[in-house]
C-alpha cells in the first residue's frame, strides 16, 4: 500500500533553467538539482526551454552574407560573427557559413562599367580606370585590374589638338591649335604639325588671312570664295575643301594651277595657294 502511494504521487521536475539539465532527484518538492549542459557546438545554441532539463541545440540564424561564427550562443540565437575572407576581386559574398572564414558562398560579379574596374573584395565595387592619355577613349572594362583597353579618337579636326581623354566615347577634348607661321601650315588632325608650304616663285610672298580682308575690294564669284584685288598680288580666302574647285572656276578665267595646301589662321581654314590669272601672278591664303 505504501508502495503504490510513492508511485502515484511522483512528479517531474520543473526547475531546470535554460542550458542546464537534471543530475538527479528531489525526495518532496520540485528542486531537482542540475548540471550545466554541455555548450553547443560553433553556430548553434542551446535552445531546449527552461524546465525541460534537455541539452537541444539549433542553429544560429544572425549572421549576414559575408559572415561567419566564430562560437556557439550559449542559450540564445546571438552567435558571435566575423567577416569572411575567401572572396577575390570581383566576387561577392551570398551567404554566411557555420564555421569557417574561407568558406562562405559567393558568386562573380556583373562587369564594370566602360572605363572601369572592379576593386573590391567581396561586393562589386568599381573605380576608374587611370591608364588613358589625352587623345584616347576607354573603349572596354578593366576587368579586376586598373588595365582598361583603349583606342585613338578620331574626332578632332585639322588645326586641333586633344587635351583631354574621354571616358567611353569617341569625344575626347580639344582646343585650338596655335595659328602656323606664314609659308607653313597646320596639316594633321589631333596634333598641332605644321608643314611648309610649297616654294613660291622669286619676288612674291604669303600674305596672312587677316591681311589679305583688309586690302582691295572684295566680290563673291561663283559662291566659292572671296576675291580681294590690291594690286598685284590678291588674298583669297576659301572654306574648308573648296580650294581644288575654286580654283577651276571658269568665272574667274584660272588656269595652270601650280600649288595648293591650306593654312590655318585665327580658327578658319583658308586655301593657299599661287596660280596665273589673267596672265599675272596670284599668292592666295
Amino acid at each position: 500500500m505504501t508502495s503504490q502511494s510513492c508511485v502515484s504521487a511522483k512528479t517531474t521536475c520543473s526547475n531546470a533553467a535554460a542550458g542546464m539539465t537534471y543530475s538527479g532527484y528531489h525526495p518532496t518538492a520540485n528542486s531537482c538539482p542540475t548540471k550545466r549542459c554541455p555548450q553547443a557546438p560553433t553556430g548553434y545554441y542551446l535552445s531546449a526551454p527552461k524546465g525541460s532539463g534537455k541539452c537541444d541545440f539549433s542553429p544560429c540564424d544572425k549572421a549576414e552574407n559575408g559572415e561567419y561564427y566564430v562560437s556557439h550562443g550559449g542559450t540564445q540565437n546571438v552567435c558571435p560573427v566575423s567577416d569572411c575572407t575567401n572572396a577575390g576581386y570581383g566576387r561577392f559574398y551570398t551567404g554566411p557559413h557555420r564555421h569557417h572564414s574561407k568558406r562562405c558562398p559567393t558568386a562573380a560579379c556583373n562587369p564594370a562599367p566602360v572605363g572601369y574596374y572592379l576593386n573590391e573584395t567581396g561586393s562589386c565595387g568599381f573605380a576608374p580606370c587611370t591608364g588613358a592619355v589625352p587623345g584616347q577613349y576607354y573603349s572596354g572594362d578593366g576587368g579586376i585590374s586598373n588595365m582598361c583597353p583603349t583606342k585613338s579618337c578620331t574626332n578632332a579636326a585639322r588645326g586641333t589638338r586633344y587635351n583631354g581623354f574621354h571616358r567611353n566615347s569617341n569625344n575626347c577634348s580639344t582646343y585650338d591649335c596655335p595659328a602656323a607661321d606664314l609659308g607653313w601650315y597646320l596639316s594633321s588632325a589631333g596634333a598641332c604639325h605644321k608643314t611648309k608650304c610649297p616654294q613660291l616663285p622669286h619676288g612674291y610672298y604669303f600674305r596672312s588671312a587677316l591681311e589679305a580682308k583688309k586690302t582691295g575690294k572684295r566680290r563673291r564669284l561663283g559662291g566659292k570664295c572671296i576675291v580681294n584685288k590690291g594690286g598685284s598680288l590678291g588674298g583669297y580666302a576659301y572654306p574648308p575643301g573648296t580650294c581644288d574647285d575654286a580654283l577651276q572656276n571658269k568665272e574667274l578665267g584660272m588656269h595652270t594651277q601650280v600649288h595648293t595646301f591650306q593654312h590655318i589662321h585665327l580658327g578658319e581654314v583658308f586655301c593657299c595657294c599661287w596660280f596665273h590669272f589673267n596672265d599675272m601672278i596670284f599668292a592666295l591664303h
